[in-house]
């Protein structure tokens, strides 16, 4: 040994040759402290090994330690802290379900950096109750669960990871393979990871049903996900070899996702932040839907995302979708070719959340099922052959939600309300509509809207035709498109209509001799009209 220098193994009598018990001789200079170095070499480890506080222990590049028990973990750190673990590779050679490989309890500044850890029995690396601990630039294959399994933690780091094929151990598959997954956290920030072809989901912010009932309470509080790329998670036992997938990449779950067709009261996800990840699938589902991103919880903002389906198949990939989403922005995302953009569960619904500022390519938009969700500013361009897809609906007897400032392209209807009360529409644009009647927006059996300011494009004879079945609604002084006035037969259910001294029906049939379009001069259902701008012979 040299005064001074770090700790080496084989001074303790380690071999590194792959077939001598090295567990003695490296628990023997972890129990020294300090620096400990693990040189190049293959290192059999058939026990647990503890480090102790105020330790740094550095595997040199080329070194391997392998462990085959499953029984135990092969570093357990219990109630320490300032524990350093980098570099170099661990290999479990076992079977199939067991502990995981590294398993921090109760301690605080536990760094795990630059470790490849392969063929974990559970997880590759778990934390329980731990603060101020950081994973990165860890590589974590092949786990028969979890990449990193995190419980009840504070303010951890996870960041600049390759969480990869977990779920796929060489002893057995399993469909829980997940790339991140955390449970009653708190000011936790995942970041810079790249989370690719996890058997189950890539990254899970969790909370169940109970957890609400403990006391403290369970909640997940204040984390951060960023930057971080999500690609082909969820995908089959099979799916690297057959090209099938099936799952979710980004899954934010609330215990009040259990509270079916209702509103939640009280929640497990609070304050999540999520922005500036990428987010997609390359390989396409044997049958159904793959769902890129899901939230649940309160004031989740999901802002800034990327999410692309790159697997040639519109119909395999969805977009993002909310499970009682509450008090929650989704905003300035962008979302490529998908089947369903952003849509609302209708059994655990969504509320006072707002959906803003994003461009989204899409066959739909989606269901917005809850009260008082506010699409603003976005920008919807239809893709794929569907020849009546709409853009988005809201039914089921929801209220209050609100459609404004929107651009709709492509689709064969923009807007379709039935069974809803009290939806604001206003200032919204539709391009290139394909339905036969260019409804630009559809009611059926709904009451009490207020319609202005919108801009429907007005490519056939009657834009209006059939629009309204039904209920009492509110157009606001504004300028509209058909070939006749209400009263003419041009807005079918036009006297289901408030009309406003003031608003215009522009003629889309003109004449030589005729006139540019009718004015409302007698308030009314449909009030009084008269025409106006005529048009020389």
């Amino acid at each position: 040994m040299i005064l001074g220098a770090p700790a080496n193994v084989l001074d303790y009598g380690a071999k590194g040759d792959g077939v001598t018990d090295d567990t003695a001789a490296i628990q023997e200079a972890l129990a020294a402290g300090g620096d400990i170095f693990i040189p190049g070499g293959t290192y059999l480890v058939t026990s647990t090994l503890t480090p102790i506080t105020d330790s740094n222990i550095k595997l040199s590049s080329e070194a391997t330690i392998t462990y085959a028990f499953t029984t135990s973990s092969l570093f357990l750190i219990v109630s320490k802290t300032l524990i350093t673990i980098r570099g170099g590779s661990i290999v479990s050679t076992g079977n199939v379900v067991g502990s995981s490989t590294i398993d921090i309890q109760n301690s605080s500044h536990i760094k795990i950096k630059g470790i490849r850890v392969t063929n974990s029995p559970s997880s590759s690396v778990k934390l329980t109750i731990c603060t101020s601990c950081v994973v990165s630039g860890c590589f974590l294959t092949e786990s028969y669960h979890y990449g990193i399994s995190e419980k009840d933690g504070t303010a951890n780091l996870f960041d600049g990871n390759t969480l990869y094929r977990n779920g796929f151990h060489s002893g057995g598959t399993s469909s829980y393979g997940r790339g991140i997954t955390m449970w009653g956290c708190t000011r936790d920030i995942v970041s810079n990871n790249n989370v690719k072809n996890n058997s189950e989901y890539g990254i899970r912010l969790y909370s169940e049903a109970g957890d609400l009932s403990l006391s403290p309470k369970r909640i997940n509080t204040a984390n951060v996900i960023t930057n971080n790329v999500i690609e082909n998670n969820g995908v089959t036992l099979n799916a690297l070899t057959s090209g099938t997938s099936n799952g979710i990449n980004l899954y934010v779950y609330d215990s009040a996702m259990t509270t079916a067709s209702n509103y939640a009261t009280e929640h497990g996800n609070q304050d999540t932040v999520i922005t500036g990840n990428t987010i997609s699938n390359i390989n396409a589902p044997a049958a159904g839907s793959d769902l890129l991103a899901s939230i649940s919880g309160e004031r989740v903002a999901f802002t800034g995302n990327t999410l692309i389906n790159r697997t040639g198949n519109l119909t395999a990939v969805n977009g993002l979708y909310m499970y009682a989403a509450d008090n929650c922005v989704i905003s300035a995302n962008i979302l490529k070719d998908i089947n369903e953009g952003i849509g609302a569960s209708s059994t655990v619904k969504s509320q006072n959340t707002v959906v803003s500022d994003n461009n989204v390519s899409c066959a739909t938009v989606g269901n917005a099922y809850g009260k008082k969700i506010r699409y603003l500013n976005n920008s919807f361009l239809h893709v794929g052959v569907g020849t009546a897809d709409i853009g988005i609906k809201i039914i089921g007897g929801e209220v209050d939600n609100e459609i404004t400032g929107n651009l709709f392209d492509g689709f064969y209807r923009a807007i379709y309300l039935s069974t809803v009360t009290s939806v604001i529409i206003k200032r919204n644009t539709t391009l290139n509509s394909t339905d036969s009647g260019l409804y630009g927006l559809y009611v059926v059996t709904a009451d009490g809207h207020y319609i202005t300011d919108n801009v429907f494009d007005s490519a056939y004879p009657s834009i209006w035709a059939t629009m309204f079945t039904s209920g009492s609604h509110t157009f606001n002084r504004k300028s509209w498109y058909s070939n006749a006035n209400p009263t003419g037969g041009g807005i079918s259910g036009g006297s289901l209509v408030l009309w406003r001294v003031g608003d215009k029906v522009f003629n889309t049939a003109p004449v030589a001799g005729g006139t540019m379009g009718w004015v409302c001069t007698t308030a009314g259902t449909p009030g009084t009209w008269k025409t106006f701008g005529a048009i020389s012979a």
